[in-house]
């Protein structure tokens, strides 16, 4: 009896350290499977379990080519983004994800004889890349222009085909500014037109090809300081004149000053604004602001006017029109007026924006917003200025604070600065996003 019961003590030893010990498996390639599952900006991978008595680590390898089996050295295409010795770890989520077109994942599971490799997956990313930084862009119909600071050429991107031309004009040191890059027709033709500075005023105006950049046109402004803020419509060349605190219509071919417009506060920081259907000009700066008609012949007469002691903030590197010049968006704060200066509402309160856009029907007004990681696109309704839809894109690698966003159609494409953390390269990313609103 007492030989049966050690008989039987003994067994349940031996079973409860086999239940406790790490079961040989033996592994074939497919049977280590890895799913990957994009959400957001973010790529969660998971893999199954090896019971095997001599484990070592799980390793996630990263790459923007093909994941050679068996496991690669370290390179600037692959990188081990995770690494765990406890076998019970089945899950990464991978939030410094690479942003080149395609990303690819395996999972290795290290033993101490061999290493398991999983199947390898890839994800094709809406995002498109080019090496470098930007930080002056603006938008023509539907091309976008943009520096490039790597390079130090203008870039042009096509919203319609996402196709991008490297242009010959080379911004670096340049006398130009671009900031102050205006668009309208030069001899029926579309033309971008360019001021270039000489010290602190406007010497010249350069006309290009608004698709080719070639060359077209100069306008050499009249022997008068000071120009700050063009705009032009037609044969006609507006430019705020700081020296006397007046607004000249110049005549494009032969720069002659055809009419001048008295401004009461005039300053550096003065802009002019045409709405987008050019029947409307704004002057404006951090003081004071007049709002005009423009009249077939390119005259202007006065719509309004107001001061900043009003209490509207306007603010001139946000200000934006709408189609018509009925609305604008003045200020971080989202301050929404009519042409006669009159408040519409404020986009939400305690929010920093940085860029503004009105849709051609005038029925939506988008603002974003940027934060940390996080930007922001929010869409609101122009009449009660309520909430329709909020669009968000989190980079990790998000960084300099610089982002623009332009809607064409139900495509909304969102610039920002950032940089491979594969290779540690700068570069810009265009993200394409659809939106129906």
């Amino acid at each position: 009896m007492k030989t049966t019961i050690y008989s039987l003590f003994i067994l349940l030893i031996l079973f409860t350290i086999s239940c406790n010990k790490k079961e040989v498996i033996q592994y074939d390639g497919n049977q280590f499977t890895i799913e990957v599952q994009q959400i957001e900006e973010r790529y969660k991978i998971t893999w199954p379990k090896i019971k095997s008595s001599d484990f070592i680590r799980y390793e996630v390898i990263r790459s923007n080519e093909p994941i050679p089996n068996p496991k690669p050295n370290a390179s600037n295409n692959s990188v081990r983004i995770f690494t765990t010795n406890d076998f019970d770890v089945l899950t990464f989520t991978d939030s410094l994800n690479s942003v080149s077109a395609k990303s690819y994942y395996r999972v290795f599971a290290v033993l101490k004889s061999r290493t398991i490799t999983s199947n390898e997956v890839n994800f094709v990313s809406n995002n498109i890349t080019i090496d470098g930084q930007y930080g002056i862009i603006k938008r023509n119909n539907n091309l976008v222009y943009f520096n490039n600071n790597n390079t130090g050429f203008l870039n042009i991107f096509n919203l319609s085909n996402n196709e991008i031309k490297e242009t010959f004009l080379n911004t670096s040191g340049s006398s130009y500014y671009l900031d102050e890059m205006v668009f309208g027709n030069y001899n029926g033709v579309g033309c971008c037109f360019i001021p270039k500075n000489s010290g602190s005023s406007i010497s010249s105006v350069d006309i290009f090809n608004a698709e080719t950049m070639q060359y077209v046109h100069s306008v050499t402004t009249p022997n008068i300081s000071y120009y700050y803020g063009i705009e032009v419509k037609g044969n006609d060349l507006y430019a705020f004149n700081y020296s006397n605190s007046t607004i000249v219509r110049l005549d494009i071919n032969t720069g002659t000053i055809e009419k001048s417009y008295p401004v009461n506060q005039g300053s550096s920081d003065s802009k002019l604004l045409f709405s987008k259907n050019k029947n409307k000009l704004m002057f404006c700066n951090y003081y004071y602001s007049i709002n005009y008609n423009v009249d077939a012949n390119g005259d202007l007469t006065t719509v309004d006017s107001i001061y900043s002691s009003s209490g509207i903030n306007m603010q001139p590197s946000l200000i934006t029109s709408s189609s018509n010049g009925n609305y604008y968006a003045t200020s971080t704060n989202g301050n929404i007026i009519n042409d006669q200066y009159t408040s519409v509402g404020t986009l939400f309160s305690n929010t920093s924006y940085r860029q503004f856009y009105f849709t051609d029907d005038d029925k939506y007004v988008m603002g974003l917003q940027v934060s940390g990681q996080n930007i922001d696109v929010s869409i609101f309704n122009l009449n009660g200025l309520s909430l329709h839809k909020k669009i968000s894109v989190k980079n990790a690698n998000f960084f300099s604070s610089i982002a623009n966003f332009y809607l064409d159609g139900n495509q909304l494409f969102i610039f920002f600065n950032s940089f491979d953390s594969l290779t540690g390269q700068s570069i810009i990313i265009i993200k394409k996003i659809e939106v129906n609103l």
